[in-house]
């Protein structure tokens, strides 16, 4: 960073380049913010877990959470901007109080894309709901007939499809414009609990499953998927031979521009799949990855800073840390941990605000951020500090000058 500075300095870098730089640096000292703290607000002993994380897509302002306990917790940013520097203790903005809503624990949440007016929540309780942000009110309840693992909405199709992935070897496609099923997916041959909307074509999915294969679905066809990932890249995507991992898959996520998908399972494993051909990029992470989780799916954490910056992933670990990995070099970055977390369920990443937010079992929620540039000093400090450099001035001054 230091040689980056004074190239910068000289003029050999452009103003681009070192804001890239920069806030590829700051995410790689992320730490636990030691003057932010939210309360716990899931209850407590193993029905007190935050199960799922979700911050609204459009002002980034607001963030929902949901406890093993079937309560959801909506939270107000507004607090930690306006105390940045100081001890702040953010406290939930709104609720939904345990089993009024729910029966059983939340399993996932998420923002409607578009406006921050909607956001829905599944749960084992074999219901995916959509609620309205301003009341808490109920808009849509769609019973899936049971556990739901995961659901997502595409980030930029015009179709109002949830996707929702539940005890079945089929994905269940829920229309919120007729607030009734259109049809189902099938052609895994294990529960799918995890399923992610291509960012670039309104009509493709993905799914993993408890069989260990990723499949790819073009939703206009009631046919089986178009493709099936390979692990080793010995057959081709289309021919549907191929196992993804040697687990159950139980997360995916898309990088922005659609180019690659990261797969996750009970393998240990994090997969790079380039979406151009289907084939495994072979990138190996080491053993940082330690998911073992079957009971809802796990959410690969997807960052790209600034545009052309390198691509990161945020990965929530059994074993209480969060890994950061560079997800296209294939190289482990950073481990983030506290010796008091128990497993992490959740994360989610604050655009704009370089600030990350934590869920785990123990029902902490915890913000990450990066390390302050500078510290600014207290009055005492500088006054000790300007005291000393007056001493030394007038040290200076007060010498009786002799000539020989």
């Amino acid at each position: 960073m230091n040689t980056f500075l004074l190239a910068r300095e000289w003029g050999q870098e452009s103003n681009a380049s070192f804001r890239r730089q920069l806030l590829q640096h700051r995410l790689q000292t992320m730490t636990l913010a030691q003057n932010k703290t939210i309360k716990r607000r899931h209850g407590a002993g193993l029905l007190g877990s935050v199960n799922a994380l979700s911050i609204d897509n459009t002002t980034h302002q607001f963030m929902i959470s949901g406890g093993a306990n079937s309560s959801i917790n909506v939270w107000n940013f507004e607090s930690l901007d306006l105390n940045e520097t100081k001890n702040t203790v953010m406290d939930t903005y709104n609720a939904i109080p345990a089993r009024s809503s729910h029966k059983f624990g939340i399993t996932d949440l998420h923002w409607f894309p578009f406006d921050n007016g909607i956001f829905t929540s599944s749960s084992f309780d074999h219901t995916l709901k959509v609620w309205d942000a301003a009341t808490l009110q109920e808009a849509y309840s769609f019973n899936i007939g049971d556990i739901v693992y995961s659901h997502a909405w595409s980030p930029i199709a015009s179709h109002c499809l949830i996707a929702a992935a539940y005890r079945s070897s089929s994905i269940r496609l829920c229309d919120m414009q007729s607030g009734s099923y259109t049809h189902s997916l099938i052609g895994h041959t294990g529960n799918v609990l995890s399923v992610s909307w291509c960012p670039k074509n309104d009509y493709v999915l993905a799914s993993g499953s408890a069989d260990g294969t990723v499949r790819l679905w073009d939703i206009r066809k009631a046919s089986a998927s178009f493709a099936c990932l390979d692990v080793h890249n010995k057959t081709k995507p289309t021919e549907q031979a191929g196992r993804s991992h040697y687990g159950t898959v139980n997360g995916l996520a898309w990088t922005d521009d659609g180019s690659f998908l990261v797969s996750c399972g009970t393998d240990d494993r994090i997969r790079v799949w380039d979406m151009e051909t289907g084939l495994n990029t072979l990138r190996d992470f080491g053993p940082v990855i330690h998911n073992q989780t079957t009971s809802f799916a796990v959410h690969p954490h997807i960052i790209t800073p600034v545009k052309n910056a390198n691509t990161y992933v945020l990965f929530p670990n059994d074993d209480g840390s969060l890994a950061l990995i560079n997800l296209l070099e294939g190289s482990f970055v950073h481990r983030l941990s506290t010796h008091v977390l128990k497993r992490i369920n959740c994360v989610a990443h604050r655009p704009g605000k370089e600030q990350c937010f934590t869920g785990d079992m123990s029902g902490n929620i915890l913000m990450w951020c990066p390390k302050p540039l500078n510290v600014p000093l207290e009055a005492t400090a500088v006054e000790n500090r300007r005291n000393v450099l007056q001493e030394v001035y007038e040290s200076l001054t007060n010498v009786e000058v002799t000539y020989q």
